[in-house]
């Protein structure tokens, strides 16, 4: 979903959540170039914006892949279990996704 949108800059936050099922086939990738790609080229925003928790290696390896960038990190944001975790904030412009349309690798 694209939400928390801020008209004046062109820009919103994008949320996902796959259930189990929904794993390991690449579906999640799908999903993410489908929805920033209707972001960029039907909505116009200028850039798009998230956050991932450091143990959702699998979320930020799909968000990498469609071309989101690492922008920071806040430390220590969730206790998870007996850990600490980290939140790292990912983005990606309208100018980039011009260039490789949700494929920043080939």
């Amino acid at each position: 979903m694209l939400n928390e949108w801020s008209p004046a800059n062109r820009s919103c936050n994008f949320r996902i959540a796959l259930t189990s099922g929904g794993r390991d086939r690449g579906l999640g990738s799908e999903a993410v170039r489908l929805t920033v790609g209707y972001g960029f080229e039907r909505l116009g925003l200028n850039r798009i914006s998230l956050t991932v928790f450091g143990h959702n290696l699998r979320g930020r390896r799909a968000y990498e892949k469609v071309g989101f960038v690492l922008e920071g990190t806040r430390r220590e944001v969730l206790r998870y279990g007996d850990v600490w975790v980290d939140d790292h904030d990912m983005a990606i412009l309208a100018s980039e996704w011009r260039r490789h349309r949700g494929h920043p690798g080939r």
